[in-house]
Formats: structure tokens, C-alpha cells, sequence
């Protein structure tokens, strides 16, 4: 998944698996359902719905939205995810992403807030 190459900077795939592992328990906790879907959901309600594609018209830069593709959506998730955790200046920890995915799920919580302003700059 593109989840574990996107959580370790140094390569180690097998530290980002059991940091995975260790997320699906934290939502397992948190809630009763299945916990994969649970982080299917979230990563669902963080993504946007639409993207800007850079194009060059006239010798500048023009941004032409566009919908993003099922496949896309999951890793233009994860990769939104890791940057809001990183935006925040506070270590990416397991308790973290947790509680941002739990929030997300119910359409509260920062990540919410930030997909709401990406959309307003996009639109």
C-alpha cells in the first residue's frame, strides 16, 4: 500500500507496516467497526474531490481543476494526511493520526478544515 512507503523517510517498509498495524488497532479502539474501512473512510472524507492541474497558456501558469480518479483519491489521501501532520510541527505519532482519522470520519477536526480551504482556493 502506499501508505507504508509514504509513513518512513529512510526506506525501512517493515517499521511503516507495524506503524500501519499499530493505526488500525489505535481505530479498532476508538471504534467498533472494521478498522480498515475505518482508514478507508477517513482517507475518503480528507481527500478533495478535485485537484489543480498546472498548464501553460500564453507563457504563464494557469491552474485547470479537475476531478481526481478513484485510484488516485486513496493516494493523494495518504500524502495530504502525512503533510497535515507535518504542518502541524509536532512528531508524526501513532495517538496522532488516530485521532486525526477518528475526527475526520465524523467531519470534524483540522484535516476537515484544511480540505474545506484547499477546496476554496481551488474553486
Amino acid at each position: 500500500m502506499v501508505f507504508f512507503g509514504s509513513l518512513v523517510f529512510s526506506g525501512f517498509k517493515l517499521a511503516a507496516y507495524n506503524n500501519f498495524i499499530k493505526i488500525k488497532q489505535g481505530l479498532k479502539r476508538k471504534e467498533s467497526m472494521d478498522p480498515y474501512k475505518l482508514f478507508l473512510v477517513a482517507m475518503m472524507m480528507i481527500t478533495p474531490n478535485i485537484y489543480l492541474l498546472p498548464l501553460k497558456l500564453g507563457g504563464r501558469s494557469v491552474g485547470v481543476p479537475l476531478p481526481i480518479t478513484e485510484k488516485k483519491k486513496v493516494t493523494m489521501g495518504v500524502k495530504f494526511l502525512i503533510k497535515l501532520l507535518r504542518d502541524k510541527n509536532h512528531v508524526l505519532s501513532i495517538n496522532s493520526v488516530v485521532d486525526l482519522l477518528v475526527s475526520s470520519l465524523y467531519g470534524k477536526g483540522f484535516a476537515i478544515e484544511r480540505k474545506q480551504a484547499y477546496i476554496k482556493l481551488v474553486a
